[in-house]
């Protein structure tokens, strides 16, 4: 794919930035450290998760607010939404640092006493956010007021006192694989909570710290893998919900995946991974097409700029001795790219995601896909909404005669063809087209769907919102909630949402959505396009 090219070549380059930074470290640390702490190294590093363990709070497995956890017992608070209640910073495995730095995460470190459930755990290492509190868009990063470390693997879990037997939302959060937590306020999950929904969210290991691959790692590895930390996270943090979410009244026998961008790629991945089988049964991911054709690197490409790291054992043991500062200061000018996402490493992935769904991967699954119709650009002058030009260039761009809107439907159909083939469960597209509140009026932008499923809307947008808004928030957390309930978003009083088989129709979710038809004219001139690129193997 020649979008696949162009990051494969930036990517060697990266390489020899690298290179060239080792060589620079032993004579010029602190010149390297002034050049970019700035920019990658946030101002509140923590070195361990702060101990909220009370040795004052008299263990009372009656009050609704205490629950026996993996590990030992936390304490939640009540939410202003009657009935319900919030749990923030619940580990779910031992803190990734020291020796078990570039490891599988392990089982939780058990506790005594009672854990305070009261704030939210630690941010994953990642750059220093542009966005400040109490500006625009402070609602949509990690809250650096939690600060950020290494020891990042807990969850956040919303649910209601009365409920049994309820649903559960399992979000992950995008970030191009090297930025963003369950933190972020956007990701709130009281309303899903007052509903009857159990929400969780959760961090995972990002950049550098999460997907990092040497042969060196994967050879001390019992399963020879190498390059999925992070997403070796998502998994443990999965098995924790399934031991633990019926303590909250959760069901874990009806688990969905929710997640846009990178969050969206992991959901897809997760969906063919042989190690996440039986631990999830829905999945709504957003804006990730690149999934139908470049959805991993490959573990040789990624162990080669690896093993420039990480060259030998005695290279790794320096490096986990390394302080967080120091790794962020001497290797994070390339980390974001050459180090940011998954790894085909044969062990927690064997194929691509297309490959995968061809062969019946993840048939079982309840699937939505779909993507905001201006995911990456504003509109155009004369107000038209073409779709996300940033994802279409890296799928080989757009043919004459065609929009970058009718490229993405013409893969997620494609997609949807597969899934008709060899799935037995319920496929459904969706372009999300209600413009998020925003002062630039953007349109649909990248994420714009989240606090419309979610229901949720950030005291920080005030001056934005308005009653469209909250119209759009009643009817798409509608569909969610039934999706999320029984893999069917249909409901009382909704429009009709068809499945999607690979026949051109998709559902466009706004104030006045509901069933579209693909032109196919312009889906055969897509197709064909397409074809011609020899990594785009989802039209063969």
């Amino acid at each position: 794919m020649r979008g696949r090219n162009r990051r494969k070549k930036f990517l060697r380059t990266s390489g020899i930035v690298l290179f060239v930074a080792i060589g620079l470290t032993a004579a010029g640390v602190l010149l390297l450290r002034a050049v970019v702490s700035g920019k990658f190294v946030p101002d509140n590093l923590l070195e361990a998760a702060p101990d909220r363990i009370s040795d004052t709070i008299e263990i009372d497995l009656t009050d609704p607010l205490h629950k026996q956890v993996t590990g030992g017992v936390i304490i939640g608070y009540n939410a202003d939404t009657e009935d319900v209640q919030i749990y923030r910073g619940i580990p779910y495995a031992a803190p990734p640092v020291a020796e078990l730095r570039w490891k599988a995460p392990q089982d939780v470190v058990a506790w005594e006493g009672v854990r305070e459930c009261f704030e939210n755990a630690p941010n994953p290492i990642q750059g220093d956010n542009e966005i400040k509190p109490g500006e625009f868009g402070a609602e949509t990063v990690p809250d650096p007021a939690a600060g950020y470390s290494e020891d990042c693997l807990y969850l956040n879990v919303w649910t209601n006192s009365t409920g049994t037997d309820m649903p559960v939302v399992f979000y992950i959060p995008g970030g191009a694989w090297v930025s963003g937590g369950c933190s972020v306020e956007n990701y709130d999950g009281e309303y899903l909570a007052s509903q009857n929904v159990v929400f969780v969210s959760i961090n995972y290991r990002l950049g550098i710290f999460g997907w990092l691959a040497a042969d060196v790692l994967a050879d001390e590895d019992a399963e020879n893998s190498t390059g999925n930390y992070g997403l070796m996270d998502i998994i443990k943090a999965l098995e924790w919900v399934q031991e633990n979410i019926s303590e909250f009244g959760g069901n874990p026998d009806n688990i969905t995946l929710y997640g846009g961008s990178a969050g969206g790629n992991l959901i897809d991945l997760l969906m063919v991974s042989p190690k996440a089988e039986g631990l999830f049964h829905k999945a709504v991911s957003m804006s990730y097409p690149l999934d139908m054709i470049s959805p991993a690197w490959d573990k040789n490409f990624k162990t080669d700029l690896g093993n420039k790291v990480i060259p030998d054992e005695d290279a790794l043991e320096k490096l986990r001795n390394t302080s967080v500062n120091d790794l962020m200061c001497n290797l994070s000018v390339i980390s974001a790219y050459a180090f940011s996402g998954p790894t085909l490493d044969g062990v927690y992935l064997d194929m691509t995601f297309a490959e995968a769904v061809a062969q019946g991967r993840g048939a079982k699954i309840d699937y939505i896909a779909g993507f905001n119709y201006n995911d990456a650009i504003p509109l155009t002058a004369d107000g038209e909404a073409t779709g996300d030009a940033a994802f279409v260039a890296m799928l080989g761009g757009t043919p004459d005669g065609a929009t970058d809107g009718d490229v993405l439907r013409t893969v997620y159909n494609a997609l949807a063809g597969y899934r008709a083939k060899a799935s037995t469960a319920n496929t459904y597209l969706l372009q999300f087209s209600h413009p998020t509140a925003s002062p630039e009026q953007l349109g649909a932008v990248h994420g714009g769907d989240v606090q419309y499923m979610l229901n949720y809307f950030s005291f920080n947008r005030a001056d934005y919102w308005a009653e469209d808004d909250f119209h759009m928030g009643k009817i798409a957390s509608a569909y969610f909630i039934n999706f999320c309930r029984n893999g069917n978003p249909n409901g009382d009083n909704l429009p009709e949402w068809e499945q999607s088989g690979g026949n051109g129709v998709y559902f466009e979710m706004n104030l006045t959505g509901g069933m579209k038809q693909m032109d196919a004219d312009k889906t055969e001139l897509v197709e064909n396009f397409m074809k011609q690129n020899p990594d785009c193997t989802i039209f063969e």
